[in-house]
């Protein structure tokens, strides 16, 4: 039988990976979504390695409101979420540390 590698393994690539399995080039912090949000804020962070993530939402003074995700993670695109019942309106930063990575976004919370 004069099968080729091709001929076996025919499936594409778009059928092997689904959303969740795309692993990106780079780390990203993404936009907020709506901008301005009430009261769910919506956000992916995109991962390219096994690393820790810290997550911290923080008030116009610095200060810490929450933590979203402190642990490791695995590579991908990961779709995450603040829940923000009972905070004042204004804005908020949201700030992102990996071992290789800081990045932080603005989102305004309007009640």
């Amino acid at each position: 039988d004069n099968q080729s590698i091709s001929d076996i393994f025919s499936i594409t690539i778009e059928e092997v990976l689904s959303a969740d399995d795309i692993i990106p080039d780079e780390y990203m912090l993404g936009q907020v979504y709506p901008n301005p949000f009430n009261p769910l804020a919506n956000f992916n962070v995109e991962i390219p390695e096994h690393t820790n993530l810290l997550i911290n939402i923080y008030n116009i003074l610095g200060q810490k409101v929450v933590t979203i995700y402190n642990g490791f993670i695995i590579p991908g695109i990961h779709p995450m979420q603040w829940h923000a019942v009972g905070m004042p309106s204004g804005i908020y930063f949201i700030q992102m540390k990996t071992d290789n990575y800081i990045k932080t976004n603005k989102m305004l919370l309007l009640k």
